[in-house]
This record gives structure tokens, sequence and C-alpha cells, in this order.
């Protein structure tokens, strides 16, 4: 998923996009998917190294996370749709 964020976003770097609505979702996007790649290194790695009473500790830390950035992420965007409504007086429905 990180290879196939990061070409829209750097283009969209590229043509100074002035979207902060998309600006914000690439940005935490990529930040999530960093994140989540290096808790499954620890995990793998932890599971090789260390002992197997470990695991359930690795997986549960792992899902936490997991969920955690999921939750930034959209309050994140959904911050950055009701600012766009605030500035602007657009319509959001569902938020």
């Amino acid at each position: 998923m990180m290879l196939l964020m990061l070409p829209p976003a750097y283009n969209a770097y590229k043509r100074g996009c002035k979207s902060t609505m998309a600006n914000t979702a690439i940005r935490d996007g990529i930040i999530y998917y960093i994140y989540l790649f290096v808790v499954c290194l620890v995990n793998v790695v932890g599971l090789s190294k260390l002992s197997p009473d470990y695991f359930s500790m690795l997986a549960i830390l792992g899902r936490v996370i997991h969920s955690t950035l999921t939750c930034r992420v959209v309050l994140n965007i959904r911050e950055q749709g009701w600012e766009t409504h605030r500035l602007h007086g657009t319509t959001i429905t569902g938020i």
C-alpha cells in the first residue's frame, strides 16, 4: 500500500497541490504506513528472537497501534473537512 501511495503523493507535491484535504490524507497515510511497517518489523524480529511468551504481547501492541493510527487519520481528515466547511461555507454531509 505504501508503494501505491508514494507516486501520487510525489506528483501532488511536485504540482503544488493546493487541496489541504488531499495534503492531509497523503501526509497522514504515509506516516500511517511507515509506523505500521516498523511495528510489523518489530513483530517479525521479536517473534524470531524472543520467547514465544511474548507473541501475544506483540500482537496486542500491533493491534492497538493499528487502531490508534487509523483513528488519528480519520479524525485528521474529518477536522480538515470541518475547517474547509467553516472557511468556504460548503456543505458537508455525513461527517
